[in-house]
């Protein structure tokens, strides 16, 4: 089995002088297919989707501050 895992580390300045920092994780477990074509556009899927959750997750976050 296979872990994707795409870390994004966040840093907001406001003002100048205030500072915050967040970091959004997103990951999955998956088993390897034995056809390689066929896994590596599976992984291309996951990786897609992790990040478009990161980036909902990220919106989210900046509407709240």
């Amino acid at each position: 089995t296979y872990l994707m895992e795409i870390i994004v580390k966040m840093e907001v300045q406001e003002n100048y002088d205030k500072i915050i920092k967040k970091n959004f994780v997103e990951q999955f477990n998956y088993n390897t297919q034995k056809n390689k074509f066929n896994q590596q556009q599976y992984e291309e899927n996951i990786e897609e989707n992790l990040i478009s959750k990161i980036s909902e997750n990220i919106i989210l976050y900046l509407s709240s501050i």
